[in-house]
């Protein structure tokens, strides 16, 4: 598969997989605020590993353990959403992407904060 389409499918596979978990899913075990933040596609279009950020920390593990057994029926519900010959496996990765940008940035606040002359 050539790069633009792989590009496209990911960016179809993640807007679909994100309408389908704002839809929610009966699972009590996904709570929270859960973002599609990247999917990478593999070339031959057979899996796909879906990478999400889940909030408040404290419930990702569990959420996580929720995707997992919701795999298929995302799959299947994304695979209405668009239209595609092969509809790849789901993985679900948790994203820890926005959890260290955010210490990150704290840290540069308290570095800034700290080069400030006091009067």
């Amino acid at each position: 598969m050539n790069q633009r389409k792989q590009e496209q499918l990911q960016h179809a596979l993640r807007t679909a997989i994100q309408q389908v978990l704002a839809r929610g899913l009966s699972d009590p075990r996904i709570r929270g605020l859960l973002t599609v933040t990247e999917v990478r596609v593999t070339p031959d279009r057979r899996n796909a590993t879906v990478f999400v950020s889940i909030f408040p920390d404290d419930r990702a593990e569990l959420s996580l353990h929720g995707l997992h057994d919701a795999e298929g029926h995302v799959r299947h519900e994304a695979g209405e959403l668009i239209r595609t010959r092969v509809m790849p496996v789901l993985t679900f990765k948790r994203d820890e992407r926005p959890k260290k940008d955010a210490a990150v940035l704290r840290a540069i606040n308290l570095a800034a904060e700290a080069d400030q002359p006091r009067p």
